[in-house]
């Protein structure tokens, strides 16, 4: 992940923080977001965008770390929020099961195929559905950040080359800036 540092340097990064992604952390990123941002209505997407991002670190992220300010361990991964002249570009990563691949590749795909009437709909049939083992919400997360930054969602899966059964996933979302909301 530091290999990202230089190619970052001179981006319009505003806001960068690799580490555990506590709760304390994310409310200080998404307060930083919102600070960015004068638009009342973008800034509380962007609000909503950084809460998924970070709430997927903490809950899903394979490695972990313990918090001292939520007194248990929380996922540890990485975090790049860039501000450009069109978008606000948000970029996550952190350590997965490479198992998990073929699932989480097939629901973003799904989610990207959607057409926003479509979209709305299938969060309505996730917000009702029963939670599976081991997720902490609905399996709204990335729906979320589609409807929010009207673009779809950008991943890549990297199988770990120390270790074949864990992989480094990684997401990003452009929310478009000069849009009517």
């Amino acid at each position: 992940m530091l290999d990202l540092y230089p190619s970052l340097a001179h981006k319009d990064v505003i806001l960068m923080y690799q580490g555990a992604m506590s709760q304390t952390i994310l409310a200080t990123m998404a307060k930083r977001l919102r600070e960015a941002e004068e638009d009342y209505l973008v800034s509380k997407r962007l609000f909503a965008i950084i809460i998924e991002l970070g709430q997927n670190i903490n809950h899903y992220s394979e490695k972990r770390e313990f918090s001292v300010a939520d007194r248990r361990e929380v996922g540890y991964g990485m975090f790049v929020v860039q501000k450009t002249d069109t978008h606000y570009i948000f970029t996550a990563a952190n350590k997965i099961k490479a198992g998990k691949i073929k699932k989480m590749k097939k629901h973003c795909e799904h989610i990207n195929s959607l057409n926003p009437k479509d979209l709305r709909v299938f969060y309505r049939s996730q917000r009702r559905a029963t939670r599976q083992d081991g997720h902490y919400g609905g399996n709204i997360g990335f729906i979320e950040m589609v409807r929010k930054s009207n673009n779809p969602l950008e991943t890549e899966f990297t199988v770990s080359e120390k270790n074949e059964k864990m992989a480094y996933f990684s997401i990003q979302v452009k929310m478009n800036r000069l849009e009517v909301f």
